[in-house]
C-alpha cells in the first residue's frame, strides 16, 4: 500500500496561493471593494496593480468591484452570490480583523506568513487562563494580558458590548460564529477563486509513484485534479474539504489541546475551537485508521505465520515481513498540531516513510518537529539502523505538464 500525505506545501508547489496570508490579502481587498468611493481605475491603481498574486485571483477581485451595487446608506450589495457572502461574513469579523492586524505587523519586517491556528490558540488560551472563574472578564483585569489587550484593541468597537459578565456566553458564541464565517470565506476563496487556476506544473516525484490512498491535511483536491487520472485513489480529507454548493461546511480550523490532563475532561468552555471536537461535529471520518488497521493486521498475521514456520523448521523469525508499505509525506512541516496522526502513520509496523523536503532549511525544521512527534530515540533508530524506515529526500524541480 502506498499512502501519500500532503500538507499545504503540496498546493504551494503547484503554484496555488493557499497560504493564510494569501487569503488575508484577498479578503482585505474584497472588503475594500464594498466601501470604495472612487472609480475602478483608482481602485486598481491603489490595491491591485502592485499586488503579487495569480492573475485569476486578481481578476476575481476586479469582478467583485464591477458587480457591486451601492444601496441605501452607502451599503454595498453584490450581484454575485458568493461575493455577497464574502461581504456578509467579512464584516465585523473579529478573527479576520485580528489576523490582518497581526499579519500587517510581521509583513512590515519582511515576513509574509501567518499561522491562524497558532494565533487562535494564543487568544483562546489567554481567555481561558485569565478567567479564573467563568465571568472574570470585566473591569481593568481584562487588559492585564497582553494578548487579550491587543485582541480587544483591534476589535474594541465590536466587542465592547460583550464585556459584561452577563454576556460571557454571548462573547464565546461571537468568537465561534466569526470563526465559522471566516471558514466559509476561506472555502469560497479556495474553491470559487483558487479552484479556477489552471495548474501547469507537476511533481516528477509524485508522478512516478502509484498512490493507493491520499491523506490530505488540505481542503483542496489538487492531487485528484492533476494526478488521479484513472480515479482509482482513495481519499481522506482529515480537515474536511471545500464544497461551496452544500449548505453544511466540514472544514476544520482549530487548535490542538493545551490543557493539562487533569482539566481536559472538566474545562470545556472553549471545546468548540479544538480540532478533535470539530472533526467529530463535522464528521471528517476515520478512513486513515482503516488503512493503518489493514497494515497492522497484515503485519500480525505475517508474524504469526513466521512463528509457525519457525517452530516447525527450528528457524529464527525473519527480522522484517516481506511486504513493505510506504508512506510519502509531501509539503507538510510535521508540526505538533498533527502529532497524533503523524505518529500513528510513521510508527506503524512494516512502514517505510519517505519525507520530501524543498531545501535544507525545510529539512532542518522537519527534523526538529519530528523529534517532538516521535521522540529523538525513535528518529535516530529509524534513520540510522540497518532497517531504515524514515528516509528524507529532496524534491525534484517541478515540471510542466
Amino acid at each position: 500500500m502506498n499512502i501519500l500525505v500532503v500538507g499545504n506545501g503540496f498546493d504551494l508547489a503547484h503554484g496555488l496561493p493557499t497560504k493564510y496570508s494569501d487569503f488575508l490579502e484577498f479578503a482585505k481587498k474584497i472588503e475594500i471593494t464594498s466601501s470604495w468611493q472612487g472609480n475602478k481605475e483608482a481602485y486598481i491603481n491603489k490595491h491591485i496593480k502592485m499586488w503579487e498574486t495569480n492573475n485569476e485571483v486578481r481578476e476575481y477581485v476586479i469582478k467583485a468591484f464591477e458587480t457591486r451595487k451601492v444601496v441605501l446608506n452607502n451599503n454595498t450589495m453584490n450581484s454575485q452570490p458568493y461575493i455577497q457572502e464574502l461581504y456578509d461574513n467579512i464584516k465585523d469579523n473579529v478573527w479576520l480583523k485580528y489576523f490582518y492586524n497581526e499579519y500587517t505587523k510581521v509583513k512590515s519586517i519582511g515576513i509574509h506568513w501567518i499561522d491562524f491556528e497558532s494565533e487562535i490558540k494564543r487568544i483562546i488560551k489567554s481567555f481561558d487562563n485569565q478567567c479564573n472563574t467563568k465571568y472574570d472578564m470585566i473591569g481593568k483585569k481584562r487588559f492585564e494580558n497582553d494578548e487579550l489587550k491587543n485582541f480587544y484593541s483591534v476589535n474594541y468597537s465590536i466587542l465592547n458590548e460583550y464585556l459584561d459578565k452577563k454576556r460571557y456566553n454571548d462573547l464565546i458564541n461571537k468568537l465561534e460564529n466569526d470563526l465559522n464565517c471566516l471558514i466559509r470565506c476561506l472555502e469560497i476563496y479556495l474553491e470559487d477563486c483558487v479552484g479556477q487556476i489552471n495548474t501547469v506544473c507537476l511533481s516528477p516525484d509524485i508522478k512516478s509513484i502509484s498512490i493507493d490512498n491520499v491523506l490530505s491535511f488540505n481542503y483542496t483536491n489538487t492531487y485528484e485534479k492533476i494526478y488521479d487520472i484513472s480515479n482509482n485513489t482513495n481519499y481522506h480529507f482529515i480537515h474536511g474539504k471545500t464544497n461551496i454548493s452544500t449548505k453544511g461546511n466540514n472544514m476544520v480550523l482549530g487548535i490542538n489541546e493545551y490543557l493539562p490532563n487533569e482539566l481536559r475532561n472538566v474545562d470545556t468552555d472553549y471545546i468548540v475551537f479544538k480540532k478533535y471536537y470539530q472533526r467529530i461535529i463535522k464528521g471528517t471520518g476515520n478512513e486513515y485508521r482503516v488503512w493503518l488497521k489493514f497494515i497492522k493486521d497484515e503485519y500480525e498475521e505475517h508474524l504469526e505465520n513466521c512463528k509457525k514456520t519457525s517452530n516447525f523448521c527450528n528457524l529464527s523469525i525473519p527480522s522484517k515481513p516481506y511486504d513493505i508499505h510506504n508512506v510519502y509525506i509531501f509539503g507538510h512541516s510535521l508540526d505538533m498540531t498533527d502529532k497524533d496522526i503523524l505518529k500513528d502513520l510513521i510508527l506503524s509496523p512494516n512502514v517505510v516513510t519517505t519525507i520530501f523536503y524543498k531545501d535544507k532549511n525545510q529539512q532542518s525544521q522537519q527534523i526538529a518537529n519530528l523529534v517532538k512527534v516521535i521522540t529523538e530515540f525513535e528518529l535516530i533508530e529509524r534513520t540510522s539502523s540497518a532497517d531504515q524506515s524514515i528516509i528524507f529526500k529532496q524534491q525534484n524541480d517541478m515540471i510542466k505538464e
